[in-house]
């Protein structure tokens, strides 16, 4: 087992979620600036991840 999930395994899992979202939207962001995609994608890409993380976070509450 590596150090780093032995650290997340001793997070909140609301914690973890939200650690993955906001890594995830500053990738997708990186990408957007980088390539002149337009801004939409961004937002997009942000409401997608965000009700993929409401789901996994009900989800790991319910379990």
């Amino acid at each position: 087992m590596s150090e780093s999930s032995a650290i997340m395994r001793n997070l909140p899992p609301s914690l973890v979620v939200a650690l993955w979202l906001t890594g995830a939207v500053w990738c997708v962001a990186f990408v957007v600036y980088e390539f002149g995609i337009d801004r939409h994608v961004l937002y997009a890409t942000f409401l997608f991840g965000l009700a993929a993380a409401l789901i996994e976070w009900r989800a790991s509450r319910s379990s």
